[in-house]
């Protein structure tokens, strides 16, 4: 806006003015054309009133380093009441990170924050945690001067809690639904930690460094990436297809419908994820951003839609 405010996802029914400035989400500056007729005329679709339900979330992070408070307090935040996030540590650490996660504990009276140190080597120590019973088990990258170093305690770690979740699984019968995400340094070990079961993982340098570099060229692009990470106003949210579509199994679509669906809920669609394609690397486990507004999907129900949004559900 004139005024310097950046508005994300704004109502529909809002005219722009002569002023304004669009903030455009693309590849790279020339790729972006502007068109005065539409570049593709999406089809209307019988579209779903569900809501998403937000259940109560146990969360673990393993590990500390300088982000640790940040991602401690970005749980908790969005979390409902009931919720949990625990930290696990190496037993015999720095005693200052208790100090400072019960610091983080008493901002949030309404989640329960446990702290724990245990000793990595003890089978039994580890399973005595019921990892299985968390919603997701995060492992933040160490410390250390060499990123392959760093990232082979990492892989140790996400070993040892993948040999608990198949251990739980034999003796139960059923799957671990636990979601296992992982910090990495160096990008060439992504198949690696692929291979140990993890479907979500940051390659935190190359996200930051990614983001010095658009900075550089465009500094107001600073601006929107702050608003993007407030807890106020529009988010990004992968949501499950069924939010949007009426029997979606097996619906044939284009993006541009999918954009539209969004759009009666008054969101953004920038991308779509398709569930069958989530554990290809070559595929980018799914994730497609800003696919042309042509293509056509045939939609499965663990398929999902990348959005803007305001609200989780």
């Amino acid at each position: 806006l004139p005024t310097g405010e950046i508005l994300l996802n704004p109502p529909r029914e809002r005219i722009l003015q002569e002023e304004d400035q669009i903030v455009v989400l693309a590849e790279d500056d020339s790729t972006i054309n502007f068109s005065s007729e539409r570049v593709f005329e999406p089809k209307v679709h019988p579209y779903s009133n569900l809501r998403k339900i937000i259940p109560e979330e146990h969360h673990l992070i393993v590990g500390w380093n300088n982000k640790a408070p940040i991602v401690l307090s970005e749980y908790a935040g969005y979390m409902a009441p009931g919720s949990s996030v625990d930290l696990l540590i190496e037993a015999n650490a720095d005693p200052e990170i208790r100090k400072d996660f019960e610091k983080i504990a008493s901002q949030f009276p309404d989640v329960q924050m446990n702290f724990n140190e245990i000793d990595f080597q003890s089978e039994e120590e580890l399973d005595n945690l019921g990892l299985p019973g968390y919603t997701t088990v995060s492992i933040l990258a160490g410390s250390g001067d060499e990123a392959e170093e760093i990232d082979a305690r990492t892989i140790m770690r996400l070993l040892q809690i993948r040999n608990i979740f198949k251990e739980a699984e034999k003796s139960s019968g059923v799957p671990t639904e636990t979601k296992l995400i992982s910090e990495i340094v160096n990008s060439e070990n992504t198949e690696l930690i692929v291979q140990v079961g993890v479907k979500d993982f940051l390659i935190s340098n190359q996200f930051v460094s990614r983001i010095f570099a658009q900075v550089a060229l465009e500094k107001d692009v600073m601006h929107v990436y702050d608003d993007l990470f407030q807890k106020e106003g529009s988010e990004i949210y992968i949501k499950p297809i069924d939010l949007y579509f009426v029997q979606s199994e097996g619906l044939n679509v284009t993006f541009a419908d999918c954009v539209l669906a969004a759009q009666q809920r008054d969101e953004v669609c920038f991308g779509i994820k398709l569930g069958r394609q989530e554990t290809e690397i070559e595929h980018n486990f799914g994730i497609y951003i800003i696919p042309p507004k042509d293509r056509h999907y045939t939609l499965r129900d663990d398929d999902a839609l990348i959005v803007l949004a305001e609200e989780e559900n």
